[in-house]
């Protein structure tokens, strides 16, 4: 029985992608996470935080660049 390939991106959420599905984050389990090619390039890019949570607070900005602080 295949499983079904889930995004782990909490805005994403595909359980498709149009490219290769990409290694994220590590988790608590010892995995990495399951990304789509859109999210998983954004990781790769380190670019992430910037397309998917630039809305959230916790944004801070030195000398002209732009860090998410948690």
């Amino acid at each position: 029985m295949e499983s079904t390939k889930v995004c782990m991106n909490a805005q994403c959420g595909s359980t498709s992608t149009s490219g290769e599905w990409k290694r994220g984050w590590p988790m608590r389990s010892g995995e990495l996470a399951s990304l789509c090619d859109k999210c998983g390039s954004a990781y790769e890019q380190s670019i992430f935080c910037q397309v998917f949570h630039a809305e959230e607070s916790g944004w801070r900005e030195s000398s002209s660049l732009w860090m998410h602080c948690f």
